[in-house]
């Protein structure tokens, strides 16, 4: 299996030979959290519901979207996808205010479902999503 990529207009999304998926933000608008989860959509669609979804969110380039408007939208998906697949989750960023924002969003989302890591090494991140 290639590499393959899937471009829009502010978050793009790759598809790695070994099952995991990069989510690039091109911007940090709410139209990348709109194409993120529309991106997660397509996913979650195409994944057999016992297989875990492996994905790195990469905000190493622009920072994070919005984060009231992406904890809004990630909790809507959240509730409208309550049953879905397990999902293991990679966070590349360069600062560590990053870190305390994403984390504040992610308790505010309350996603059991999903386990998450935060690193700054893309080859750390992969070897960790690739360990379970």
């Amino acid at each position: 299996m290639q590499t393959q990529t899937i471009a829009a207009t502010d978050c793009i999304l790759t598809s790695l030979p070994n099952s995991i998926y990069v989510f690039t933000f091109l911007k940090p608008s709410r139209r990348a959290v709109d194409e993120w989860l529309a991106h997660l959509d397509m996913i979650f669609a195409s994944t057999p519901p016992d297989k875990k979804v492996r994905y790195i969110m990469d905000y190493r380039g622009i920072g994070i979207p919005p984060i009231t408007y992406g904890a809004q939208r990630s909790r809507q998906w959240l509730r409208e996808n309550a049953h879905h697949n397990l999902a293991r989750v990679a966070f590349l960023y360069q600062s560590g205010a990053l870190i305390s924002m994403l984390d504040s969003m992610i308790r505010y989302l309350n996603a059991s479902r999903v386990t998450l890591r935060f690193f700054q090494q893309e080859d750390d991140a992969i070897n960790w999503l690739l360990m379970d």
